[in-house]
């Protein structure tokens, strides 16, 4: 794998490591069970993407840690978490921020997929597409659900 591919992969692998912890923190601060069983579900897909990746790494010392996460997605979460301390809705107020988290994973995804040759890459890219699409699309539904 050459340098702006891992460079590229560290991006996204810090952008899961956003969704991972922002899903973790909603699912444990909000009272809808389904909406948490949906944000465990998106905890999953996050989990198993990321196994996936770290596996095409020839070493596991270039590897993101878990805490490894994007300036934004630090920003995002504080601001999500001290806003829903001070708003009734909590649920919406994590759905409008963990849209965005779903966004950001699909920009980066789809900047890797269009730019990698690497062939095990390559082949974690299209086995875990159809899982970061539809948690894209999921979380799409639930936001104009929960804010119309």
């Amino acid at each position: 794998m050459n340098t702006e591919t891992k460079d590229r992969v560290v991006d996204l692998v810090k952008t899961l490591n956003d969704g991972i912890h922002f899903y973790s923190s909603a699912k444990k601060d909000i009272s809808d069970p389904v909406l948490a069983s949906i944000f465990t579900e998106m905890l999953s897909v996050k989990i198993d993407f990321r196994a996936k990746l770290k596996e095409c790494f020839d070493s596991s010392e270039d590897f993101p840690s878990l805490d490894d996460k994007t300036l934004g997605g630090k920003l995002r979460e504080s601001y999500t978490r001290l806003s829903a301390k001070v708003v009734e809705d909590k649920s919406t107020q994590y759905i409008k921020h963990l849209e965005e988290v779903e966004d950001k994973v699909l920009d980066v995804f789809n900047d890797l997929s269009s730019t990698t040759q690497d062939a095990d890459l390559v082949k974690v890219i299209k086995q875990s597409f159809p899982a970061v699409i539809d948690c894209h699309n999921k979380m799409k539904s639930i936001k104009q659900i929960a804010t119309a």
